[in-house]
């Protein structure tokens, strides 16, 4: 599986990512007759060998009450997506990251009204800035750790922004996220770090 380049250039600032495909994951029989659904347990292992990639040793996945992924023992903080064939792990020690990949689908263009704000609407005039608006909106939804928000109260940044920024408005103030993308093959990929959340020194679970 190819890397994802952009991300890769942004690993000096302690970011790790894996990218795995995985229709080379294997699953035995065994296996996959105490799992209800193959392609979770195929989801499960591709993640296992991301992380065990970037700590180069076994871990364990766990997750949070929220549903995000964090690594038994090691602190900071895990977001993992997976769509048709392909799983991307990003992990960050510094900040709490959300990513999401998605490919090209017409059901995106069916459910606007449940994701766009009014004033987002621009985003609606093309599949690809579709899928751009929903990625955008699903990383920033893992990178808040909060259960149950509205994808309404993630405000999109304009189309043509030079160093984009997604905000949440919450009752406690606007929280911002950076946001990054790049492509593999059709999938576009959306990474999502919020600015004013550090984990380093804590386990983000």
């Amino acid at each position: 599986m190819s890397e994802i380049t952009l991300f890769k250039s942004l690993q000096d600032r302690g970011l790790l990512v894996e990218v795995v495909d995985m229709t080379i994951v294997k699953t035995d029989q065994s296996a996959a007759a105490t799992c209800y659904n193959e392609i979770k347990l195929k989801e499960k292992l591709a993640a296992k060998i991301a992380v065990e990639r970037m700590f180069g040793n076994e871990v364990e996945i766990k997750h949070a009450a929220d549903g995000h992924p964090f690594i038994d023992g090691i602190d900071g903080s895990l977001t993992i997506s997976h769509a048709r064939n392909v799983l991307v792990a990003v992990y960050s020690l510094d900040k709490v990251v959300g990513v999401d990949i998605e490919y090209p689908r017409n059901a995106l263009s069916r459910v606007v009204s449940k994701f766009l704000n009014e004033d987002e609407m621009m985003y609606a005039t093309n599949i690809d800035n579709l899928l751009k608006a929903w990625t955008i909106k699903e990383a920033v939804y893992k990178a808040m750790l909060r259960k149950g928000l509205s994808l309404f109260a993630i405000k999109l940044p304009a189309l043509d922004e030079k160093k984009p920024r997604a905000v949440v408005e919450t009752s406690e103030g606007q929280v911002e996220f950076k946001l990054y993308y790049d492509c593999i093959g059709e999938a576009m990929v959306t990474l999502a770090i919020r600015d004013d959340a550090e984990c380093r020194g804590k386990v983000i679970s």
